[in-house]
């Protein structure tokens, strides 16, 4: 097994890379057929890198992840998209966990995206979960890996932002780093009543920053380790699912942002008689805070034109306004992947 450091990729390595790609430049020139770029997808990759991104210096813009399946691939579209209207520059690394859904985005070709393949970095141990596990546990199982995955392999990247798919926003995402600011690690609270917090967490899974540093890491990979063991849709021993865990997180690490911002990373739990929601001119208000990102939790698409607002609960008429505008941008997103799946 090896594991390379920043050094050694930024000043060994690094340079090799483009030694290569002159190398292939000039070739090119007189065989075009010599050199046959190939798929890193259905491939074990134990020390990605991706000279692309790196050309790009993504550490100056936000860099988001998520874990999804075809079944969400209308609301990450969604997701995409709410970030290609309000932030000017992101880059947004993608694991499928099918082939499905990398085949259709590989086809939309998405500016801003880079997709990687859950064989690319699928083991024994993460193969043996696959198959004891149900579908959405073993995504959020992966969350903790993915994001482990691409800190470990990308020396520039010196944080994430990991969002479900199923968010969607509604300002510029640079407002969540800017509440980040210069923690460790940033979580936002679930607002939630005594009972409810202690079956599933004080905390939400569903929007985690991570920097890469020692204590970042350091979490990560406990988070990680504790994900892979244990990682059940079901209440045991005190946890539940890959969220309860965090709940020790600002006991055991320091440099913990929580965040007060309602109107991050909000969820339909929380659209109720204790909460206001207003609209004054473009912007809903959360709360008196600014909605930043809203969380749709147990959104489902049942047609074109008829949709499950949320399976989870009965939702408040309060949360009227919110889910307007989200069902505008699903329509625009399964009319764009209408165009490439029939193509």
């Amino acid at each position: 097994k090896l594991s390379l450091s920043d050094d050694v990729i930024k000043w060994v390595y690094m340079p090799y890379l483009q030694a290569c790609n002159n190398a292939m430049t000039q070739i090119s020139k007189v065989n075009q057929g010599f050199y046959k770029s190939a798929k890193p997808k259905d491939q074990f990759i134990r020390n990605y890198f991706n000279l692309s991104t790196h050309k790009e210096t993504v550490e100056k813009m936000p860099n988001i992840c998520t874990v999804l399946t075809k079944d969400y691939l209308i609301q990450y579209l969604s997701l995409y998209n709410s970030l290609k209207r309000h932030t000017p520059r992101f880059r947004l690394w993608v694991m499928c966990v099918d082939e499905t859904a990398y085949s259709l985005l590989e086809k939309l070709n998405l500016d801003g995206v880079t997709l990687i393949s859950f064989s690319n970095v699928a083991n024994r141990r993460l193969n043996k979960i696959q198959g004891e596990r149900q579908l959405h546990e073993f995504c959020w199982t992966l969350k903790s890996s993915f994001i482990s995955y691409l800190l470990k392999n990308n020396y520039n990247l010196k944080s994430l932002l990991y969002m479900d798919a199923d968010l969607f926003l509604f300002k510029d995402i640079n407002r969540v780093y800017h509440d980040w600011g210069e923690n460790s690690l940033y979580i936002t609270k679930l607002w939630l009543g005594r009972k409810w917090e202690k079956r599933v967490g004080k905390y939400s899974a569903g929007l985690i920053g991570v920097k890469r540093n020692k204590i970042g890491v350091s979490a990560l990979q406990l988070w990680r380790q504790k994900c892979l063991k244990w990682c059940y849709d079901r209440q045991e021993q005190g946890l539940w699912a890959d969220q309860k865990y965090l709940d020790a997180w600002p006991r055991r690490f320091s440099g913990v942002k929580i965040s007060d911002n309602k109107g991050v990373n909000a969820g339909p739990w929380n659209v109720n008689k204790n909460y206001k929601v207003q609209v004054k001119g473009d912007t809903i208000y959360f709360n008196d805070q600014e909605l930043i990102c809203y969380h749709f939790s147990g959104f489902r698409v049942v047609s074109e034109d008829k949709f499950e607002l949320c399976n989870r609960k009965k939702l408040s008429d309060k949360s009227k306004d919110i889910y307007s505008a989200y069902i505008d941008d699903i329509k625009n997103s399964i009319a764009q992947l209408k165009s490439v799946n029939y193509s």
